[in-house]
């Protein structure tokens, strides 16, 4: 079993990578570790290379390249096309604040990159399944027009409403406030979901939010989370 994974060696695919590895597939990881020049923060990404190189020479096999270069994708994909069972795309662009600076690059990264994997996908590894992590950003700010109730320690729906237990795929995207990162990311949520309904292919979307976990690198302007309590833990303050 191949696994062609986008940021390999970032917090959700990371672990993604581990596990298969343990599970003897072959991982094909696309990772430039782009954040970090982005941010101006230090990750955690040389430390992890080193040791998926160290422990699993044969059936790691890593490419420190943009997903914006549409010529090494496409070598990517002839290369191990037919061999590739699943493709996980959680490469990103990831900054609400970032991306209303910079609204051309976040686009770049977060759709035009995503509609370019699913052209070398379609093209060369059709028997795949390809995975996409999205995020709940793209249900933008309408979810807070929702009957919400506060009680003693939360903000909740009632019982019987139809959201009470989450905001699902029926739930609109439309009028509303998503942010231009929610945006790009609604825009290669839409192109996925479209490369299953019309090209017939095995396409899936997970809208994530707030993830965090163990060896996140938080910076200010993402993972905001990880970085307020690396804060608190070594006594700092921040503004």
């Amino acid at each position: 079993m191949t696994m062609l994974i986008t940021g390999s060696l970032g917090l959700i695919c990371y672990k993604a990578t581990l596990f298969y590895l343990h599970k003897g597939y072959k991982v094909i990881g696309i990772d430039n570790d782009l954040r970090a020049k982005m941010f101006g923060i230090k990750t955690k990404y040389q430390e992890k290379l080193t040791f998926l190189t160290d422990n699993f020479p044969r059936t790691y096999i890593h490419y420190p390249y943009d997903i914006r270069n549409k010529k090494i994708i496409k070598e990517i994909f002839k290369t191990y096309g037919k061999d590739i069972n699943c493709i996980i795309h959680t490469a990103a662009q990831t900054s609400h604040d970032y991306s209303a600076k910079n609204p051309l690059l976040d686009f770049s990264i977060n759709a035009d990159a995503t509609l370019d994997l699913l052209g070398a996908y379609r093209s060369f590894a059709p028997q795949a399944v390809f995975l996409f992590t999205s995020t709940n950003k793209v249900y933008g700010d309408k979810v807070n027009s929702l009957p919400f109730k506060e009680y003693g320690n939360r903000f909740d729906l009632e019982k019987g409403d139809q959201y009470f237990n989450g905001v699902d795929e029926n739930f609109s995207v439309d009028q509303s406030t998503h942010s231009i990162f929610g945006s790009s990311k609604l825009s290669a949520d839409s192109l996925v979901q479209e490369y299953s309904r019309y090209f017939n292919l095995k396409t899936d979307v997970f809208r994530l939010g707030v993830v965090a976990g163990g060896g996140q690198s938080g910076a200010f302007v993402q993972e905001f989370l990880s970085f307020m309590i690396g804060k608190l833990i070594n006594n700092k303050t921040f503004q």
